[in-house]
């Protein structure tokens, strides 16, 4: 059995353990230890296209925001305007919140991407959602 430290941080483990014997013939055996650390909360998807749209236009889409255990949403936080997230509801503790976005195209033709944090009770630093959309003339 290997167990990985609580402290582990999220991401991907891949690495391997040499195994000691006491054979004469097979010293060391090379064990391949594979492992995905999920983060206390999560965000899907965390990157979320919104389409091509014309200026002032209006389009909304759900993320689901998951726990290891139930939490609040405290704050969703954008780094700029033209995104609104209705957090109605995630002030109840849940192991899963389901969020409407929605993005109100700019005026102006070209690209918007929006990057926004997703604060709870579990992880203040929590996880990043990445919306982009498509502003045509």
């Amino acid at each position: 059995v290997v167990q990985l430290d609580a402290k582990a941080p999220p991401g991907y483990i891949k690495d391997n353990l040499l195994l000691v014997t006491t054979s004469q013939q097979l010293r060391q055996i090379p064990v391949m230890v594979e492992a995905r650390i999920l983060p206390e909360v999560t965000v899907t998807p965390d990157a979320l296209f919104l389409g091509v749209l014309k200026p002032g236009q209006k389009v909304t889409r759900n993320v689901v925001v998951r726990g290891k255990k139930p939490f609040v949403i405290r704050s969703i936080t954008a780094d700029r305007d033209g995104i609104e997230f209705d957090t109605a509801g995630a002030d109840t503790p849940r192991p899963m919140h389901l969020v409407p976005v929605t993005i109100t195209a700019a005026e102006s033709p070209g690209a918007m991407v929006h990057k926004a944090i997703i604060q709870t009770d579990l992880s203040p630093s929590g996880p990043e959602l990445n919306s982009y959309a498509v502003v045509e003339p």
